[in-house]
């Protein structure tokens, strides 16, 4: 079996060209924290962001007009504190939790019969 990227002569197979860069006010980046932008930390609490990250951060926000916005299981509040004096727009919890570009944070809000009809599902 061939390698990706390979082809059957053991040369190198060209994939063509890669298409063009949208416009800035066509994209938006969701970029994951853990493991992706921090390298895993033995305790959440241990994970540290480099002030080099920040300033990537920064730029990148600024250069995408805002259409930047951070995804992570970690509550927003936590990726505040890792990321201070930065704040982004952010989906926390997996998405429970969001803070849109203006600051506005919402989260979903589930019945506790909703909450407990999970529990017993995983627990079977």
């Amino acid at each position: 079996m061939n390698e990706p990227g390979s082809s059957a002569e053991g040369g190198v197979r060209s994939v063509g060209t890669p298409p063009p860069v949208p416009p800035v006010g066509a994209i938006c980046l969701f970029l994951d924290v853990d493991g992706t932008l921090l390298e895993f930390a033995d305790h959440p609490h241990s994970a540290r962001a480099e002030d080099s990250l920040l300033a990537i951060l920064r730029l990148l926000g600024g250069r995408l007009q805002g259409a930047l916005a951070l995804i992570s299981g970690r509550r927003i509040h936590e990726l505040d504190r890792l990321l201070h004096p930065l704040v982004l727009p952010a989906a926390g919890l997996h998405g429970a939790e969001r803070r849109d570009a203006g600051g506005a944070l919402s989260r979903a809000e589930l019945p506790d019969t909703q909450l407990g009809e999970a529990r017993e599902q995983l627990r079977a």
